[in-house]
């Protein structure tokens, strides 16, 4: 029986709850290692570059992109560990990097090409709209738009699992762990498109508060999607049925909202 999105977000906290170091520590050293890199690009950004600067500055940013996919599937792999009750630890991060991680950057691309993809209604209409002003060309451009952001959500819910799978299934390829995905999240997209919505909220916080409040609100959202992936594959009665939170870890914040 699939547990509710309530019932995995209150396992989410328990698993958390004074064990927040390691998870916060790996979201904190991904984060920062992507904006190191990034940020002498950044600081040669300015008003009168060329096009090749444009030009190298964007091939920059894509490259960064995929080097964070190999941080993201190892603060994944913090959260299965956590939620499985296995030892785990802030090192964990650079597994990625350890096991294939030519695996890791074309699972990321190949997702990267399926959203260019269902992108490009949005950017015919946006030609259409351009070649042609007036009210045909701002209905068939809105109507493209719409188009692209389904079938942008329904990849995102579909490939969700991706960085599980790949953690998991070390006999898959990068495309078979795509198809997989999209196997597993076969009668589920509605479950997790209502934890994502669920999630709104936080999300604001993590604005208003100038992403500070991230620190907390993404490993609590790590954990509630490591916890689905668990339940859609039969693995969480086992890993929770004690129902008690890791052992290890000193602790460090207490509760969570």
């Amino acid at each position: 029986m699939n547990r509710s999105s309530k019932e995995l977000k209150r396992l989410a906290r328990e698993n958390l709850t004074g064990h927040y170091s390691t998870p916060m520590g790996a979201f904190v050293c991904a984060s920062a290692i992507s904006l190191a890199i990034e940020l002498p690009f950044s600081m040669l950004q300015n008003n009168t570059q060329t096009t090749l600067q444009t030009i190298v500055f964007g091939l920059a940013e894509f490259l960064i992109g995929l080097l964070s996919s190999v941080l993201i599937v190892g603060q994944f792999r913090v959260h299965l560990s956590m939620a499985r009750k296995q030892p785990y630890e802030l090192k964990q991060l650079f597994y990625g990097f350890k096991n294939h991680p030519d695996r890791i950057i074309l699972c990321s691309l190949l997702v990267i090409i399926f959203t260019v993809l269902a992108c490009i209604p949005a950017i015919a209409g946006t030609i259409f709209f351009l070649l042609k002003q007036g009210i045909p060309g701002v209905i068939v451009c809105a109507a493209t738009m719409i188009i692209s952001l389904i079938l942008c959500i329904l990849l995102q819910l579909m490939f969700q699992q991706i960085y599980f799978l790949l953690l998991d299934r070390q006999d898959l390829s990068a495309m078979g762990c795509i198809k997989e995905s999209a196997r597993l999240m076969k009668g589920h997209k509605g479950r997790l498109f209502y934890i994502l919505l669920s999630f709104l909220g936080m999300d604001i916080l993590v604005l208003l508060s100038l992403g500070i409040g991230s620190l907390w609100i993404m490993p609590y959202q790590s954990q509630t999607y490591t916890l689905f992936y668990l339940d859609i594959t039969g693995q969480l009665p086992e890993v929770s049925a004690s129902g008690s939170a890791p052992q290890q870890d000193q602790p460090t914040f207490n509760e969570y909202v």
